[in-house]
């Protein structure tokens, strides 16, 4: 091959080169995927607005609006969350950011594709006719959790990449995570956050010092904790420092908070797998899931749902 018809001029370089670019295709993947996920609650609270059942609208039942509508809206607040972070990163001149756009990819896809699917669900058989475009979301959404890498790819990578970089700083990269969060009010859900990091950096390197990582299933555990703290650690920042006109503050932190609850029983759980379900016992493990206060961090948890719920379904009413 002519050195004119090479990409970049250098042979060799093809792989590192694709890489370079993947925290910017990653990221337009995620995008692709909560802009689904946002069409398909929008469709969702529309019809259930108008849906009478047994004397009063869909809207007006919390076994439909906190079953369906807010912990998607939660989670696809948190995705965004995110993507505005890395996308300010990349447009202020940074890279090598493959695995935010990763976490990104990850994150926001899944999310999209559980609204969507709770779409069909909200709207009953109307959701499998063409007319209401929920299950034409649902097909349209689902290929980006598969493209550009699926999300069991996704896992791998983010697992891989930052086991490296919490080894290569001594633990140094959550904990300053950590550290950042125990800094941020705690209307937003800091202080759950900052315990479930505090954990997951413990969880990274006890599990690596007794071999639990060379099990792919512990690694897809500790890529599910870093995902979910990081996209964690992005909203709650937002909520904290929000100016936005889209919704209340009060709403934001409501979010914020609701989505720092589920950040630490996800930490919790994967991290009490690995502490005693995959062949290792490991105390001083269990006994950092100690710190994750579960009881006291979900006290105004309905009083939360309640005030999203609210504002979803009429929105700037908090």
């Amino acid at each position: 091959m002519p050195v004119e018809d090479l990409v970049g001029g250098v042979e060799g370089q093809g792989l590192k080169q694709s890489n370079q670019v993947f925290g910017y295709t990653r990221l337009m993947v995620a995008t692709f995927g909560l802009g689904g996920g946002m069409a398909a609650l929008e469709k969702t609270i529309a019809y259930a607005k108008e849906r009478v059942q047994f004397g009063t609208t869909l809207v007006e039942k919390q076994g439909y609006t906190h079953k369906l509508l807010v912990p998607n809206a939660v989670r696809l607040e948190a995705a965004r969350a995110h993507i505005e972070e890395v996308a300010y990163r990349l447009d202020s001149g940074e890279e090598d950011l493959q695995v935010e756009g990763s976490i990104s990819k990850y994150f926001a896809t899944e999310a999209g594709d559980a609204m969507a699917n709770d779409a069909i669900q909200g709207l009953g058989g109307y959701g499998y006719i063409r007319e209401y475009e929920v299950e034409k979301i649902k097909r349209d959404i689902k290929i980006t959790t598969i493209f550009e890498g699926t999300s069991e790819i996704q896992q791998n990578i983010i697992a891989m990449f930052r086991m490296r970089e919490t080894v290569r700083s001594k633990g140094g990269y959550y904990s300053g995570m950590s550290d950042a969060l125990d800094d941020l009010p705690e209307t937003c859900g800091s202080r759950p956050l900052g315990a479930a990091a505090r954990v997951l950096n413990h969880a990274i390197l006890l599990g690596r010092k007794a071999k639990l990582t060379k099990s792919q299933y512990v690694m897809f555990l500790l890529a599910d904790m870093m995902t979910w703290v990081e996209v964690g650690h992005a909203l709650c920042k937002k909520a904290a420092s929000y100016g936005g006109r889209e919704h209340t503050q009060d709403f934001m932190n409501a979010v914020s908070r609701l989505f720092a609850r589920e950040v630490a029983e996800k930490v919790y759980l994967n991290g009490s797998i690995i502490a005693k379900g995959c062949g290792a016992d490991l105390d001083e493990l269990t006994q950092g899931l100690r710190t994750i206060d579960l009881m006291n961090d979900l006290g105004d948890h309905l009083k939360d749902m309640d005030l999203v719920a609210s504002e979803l379904v009429n929105p700037g009413s908090v």
